[in-house]
């Protein structure tokens, strides 16, 4: 039997983010062991800040008080899958178009835990936020665990102050 993987997501800002420079997420996103997930890492409005996108980390933590693990990176024009995701991960974002997604394919039990996407800018090291997620739960059989997975994701519809923070006229025009 597939074990259902519930993902409840939160957003949490860090560093430098202010005005209109957003990240949406879905308040929920479904998955069974076995499936493949899009994981969505999008940053809205930044060309209004002037900011040069030019690095995305994927980080995986199992639970409270355990050690990051390297998902994936991309940097330089490369995607590089790391670890045990190794041969389950791909690129499928645009950085150029602000989007950090990956796909994790073939889910697993074990990958319960936290998923941290971080966003870094050109001509600087420092984190410019990192989205982080909540309480989730697989379920399968008799079994469940509780665990946390993430994802940066845009939110449908959005928010009704979007459109008058980026200059448009309401929220129809978005």
């Amino acid at each position: 039997m597939k074990a259902l993987l519930s993902l409840a997501l939160l957003l949490t800002w860090l560093g430098r983010c202010t005005g209109a420079a957003q990240v949406f997420m879905e308040p929920q996103l479904r998955a069974r062991a076995g499936d493949s997930v899009l994981l969505q890492c999008l940053f809205l409005d930044p060309d209004s800040k002037g900011w040069t996108l030019h690095k995305v980390d994927w980080l995986h933590r199992a639970g409270a008080g355990t050690q990051e693990e390297m998902v994936f990176f991309y940097y330089s024009n490369h995607g590089v899958p790391a670890g045990r995701f190794k041969h389950r991960v791909q690129w499928r974002g645009n950085i150029s178009r602000w989007d950090g997604s990956i796909l994790l394919q073939d889910l697993r039990l074990n990958d319960s835990g936290t998923y941290e996407c971080e966003l870094r800018l050109l001509e600087t090291s420092s984190v410019f936020m990192r989205c982080e997620g909540s309480a989730a739960q697989v379920w399968g059989a008799s079994l469940l665990l509780p665990s946390s997975v993430t994802a940066c994701v845009p939110s449908a519809p959005k928010p009704p102050g979007l459109c008058q923070q980026r200059g448009q006229p309401g929220p129809g025009a978005c």
